[in-house]
């Protein structure tokens, strides 16, 4: 499973040259981040909460 997540992250982020901005978690970086409430690599995973730019734009308890 780690594979796979660096692989929709911060190797994703690498080849696309923006790294130094998203693709992972880190102080000054964009603070964009989904969370689920299962392991995101499996298709019946519920987002939890959406972030863009430090706050929340999606609660599933707000729905």
């Amino acid at each position: 499973m780690e594979e796979g997540l660096k692989a929709i992250t911060i190797n994703a982020a690498e080849i696309c040259n923006v790294s130094n901005r998203v693709g992972s978690i880190k102080v000054g970086k964009d603070a964009d981040i989904a969370i689920f409430d299962g392991n995101p690599m499996e298709v019946f995973t519920n987002t939890i909460y959406t972030i863009i730019d430090g706050q929340i734009v999606y609660d599933k308890n707000e729905q």
